[in-house]
């Protein structure tokens, strides 16, 4: 008991230090710059890393910036993988159970607060939460791959509520206050909007969905980064005074 004590306040004072508190073994952290991965024992500024099972592994690809954010690998045989970019993640918190993975394309961004991206584990299958290229994700939105809580049969004992996958394809908009639940599916180019309950797959391209539970409200739609008025003014003003 005694040692296990020791061992503990041992590996929060290397965490305090190093951002890292690694409870595990055989967890490792990659970070990926101009091409060549190294492993790292600190973890950059403003992030912080705590492996509470095994074999976990983080790879980080620079140039990219962390603000308030945590990654906790909750379970053995995690993923965690995130790619360059010249947006901030900030105040955001990731949680990986057994045997799941979190995947972020490049230049995405979630700069803006409370973001909650929770990957809970198939018993022995593997779970996967897969974002893509410059999605942008705005405030207080929640992605989970589970219900949190099992939905038993009653009679038979069997669990009627798996979790499952999740995939946003690349040049997602997601708007304040979304939620993203287990099984989703967004395609390219689409946005969610603000306070929206995803709960299922959608196949076209270029759409809002939005509502509780969102649907698809309008089609062949696309999205810019740039606020109203600087796109009227540097495009739809210039493409239009040029006829």
């Amino acid at each position: 008991m005694k040692l296990k004590k020791i061992r503990s306040k041992i590996i929060k004072l290397i965490g305090r230090i190093t951002g890292c508190y690694n409870y595990g073994k055989n967890n490792k952290v990659i970070v990926i710059k101009n091409g060549k991965p190294r492993k790292r024992i600190f973890m950059p500024k403003g992030l912080t890393v705590e492996f509470e099972g095994d074999n976990g592994t983080l790879t980080i690809e620079k140039p990219l910036r962390f603000d308030n954010t945590l990654i906790d690998f909750e379970g053995d045989d995690a993923e965690f993988q995130i790619k360059s970019s010249s947006n901030p993640v900030r105040s955001a918190k990731f949680y990986l159970n057994d045997n799941t993975k979190i995947s972020i394309g490049k230049n995405s961004q979630m700069r803006a607060s409370n973001l909650v991206v929770v990957a809970n584990s198939f018993y022995k299958e593997p779970v996967i939460i897969s974002i893509g290229d410059n999605v942008y994700i705005a405030r207080d939105v929640l992605i989970r791959a589970s219900d949190g809580h099992t939905i038993i049969d009653a009679t038979t004992k069997e669990p009627l509520n798996p979790p499952a996958n999740i995939t946003i394809e690349d040049n997602v908009w997601i708007g304040s206050k979304a939620v993203i639940l287990k099984g989703v599916h967004i395609p390219k180019g689409s946005i969610v909007g603000a306070c929206s309950l995803v709960n299922k797959k959608f196949d076209e391209e270029n759409v809002v969905i939005a509502g509780v539970p969102a649907k698809i409200i309008k089609h062949n739609t696309t999205w810019d980064k740039r606020g109203y008025g600087n796109y009227r003014r540097n495009e739809y003003d210039l493409k239009y005074n040029e006829v």
